[in-house]
């Protein structure tokens, strides 16, 4: 094991340990000898997010709805213990079962860090990532409320916010945090909805909502009463979340 891996095992480690909460990997036992730490964590058989929505190719926005208030609500416990998971994307969401109406846990903790005044550290995965941290400023607990907004942008979509021919060009694109709505599919989004993902992704750190706030948009309010067996949206012929599975940020 490198030592940058095993420094992100060991940190993930005391940050388990700390945590309890129906959406986040369960860590029960740590094994450890001479050339591997070995983590004993939940099984979860449901696949991670984006393997899953590759399979569907069809959502409805009050499921979506329904998994984002939980996300958001899962940050907002780890907000009590002032941790930043600083990794939110698809592959780090889990499902528990296969079953259509799986929960899921929140998983890869390795970059996860107590916020402070000082962080600055430039991580997370291309895509997702806040602009404060790409561009080298201070930041906190908010770079992970835009990372929802990403993952919320590609489930009513099927597309990625930042779209780029390689890394390179995704990541000047998400470092400037312009995002639009002009495909298609977006017509078959509510407003609120589109409102949800702006104010999430907000470029400006300072303006944007904070997990709190973000639970109390009235998207969850008129989403959360339908019928999640209704109005499924299918996304269209240019479907393609592929960059989606790119390298994390050194």
């Amino acid at each position: 094991m490198s030592a940058q891996n095993l420094e992100g095992t060991i940190n993930e480690i005391t940050i388990l340990r700390k945590l309890d909460h129906p959406n986040i990997i369960k860590l029960y036992r740590v094994y450890e000898n001479d050339s591997q730490v070995s983590l004993v964590l939940d099984y979860l058989e449901g696949g991670d997010l984006f393997s899953r929505i590759m399979e569907k190719s069809k959502l409805n926005e009050s499921s979506v709805a329904k998994l984002t208030q939980n996300l958001l609500n899962t940050l907002e416990y780890l907000n009590t213990y002032n941790i930043a998971h600083r990794d939110i994307k698809l592959e780090n969401i889990m499902m528990v079962s296969k079953n259509d109406d799986s929960n899921f846990k929140l998983v890869d903790f390795g970059l996860a860090h107590e916020v402070n005044e000082s962080m600055t550290q430039r991580c997370g995965s291309p895509g997702y990532v806040a602009p404060e941290i790409l561009r080298g400023f201070k930041y906190g607990a908010k770079v992970d409320t835009f990372s929802v907004g990403c993952v919320v942008y590609i489930l009513l979509s099927g597309k990625m916010p930042f779209f780029g021919r390689d890394t390179k060009e995704v990541v000047r694109k998400n470092r400037e945090g312009i995002i639009c709505f002009r495909d298609r599919v977006w017509e078959h989004v509510s407003a609120e909805a589109i409102n949800f993902i702006v104010k999430l992704m907000e470029p400006k750190p300072e303006e944007r909502v904070d997990v709190h706030s973000a639970l109390l948009h009235p998207w969850f309010r008129y989403q959360l009463r339908r019928n999640s067996n209704e109005d499924y949206m299918d996304w269209d012929e240019d479907f393609d979340i592929s960059t989606s599975r790119g390298s994390s940020l050194k």
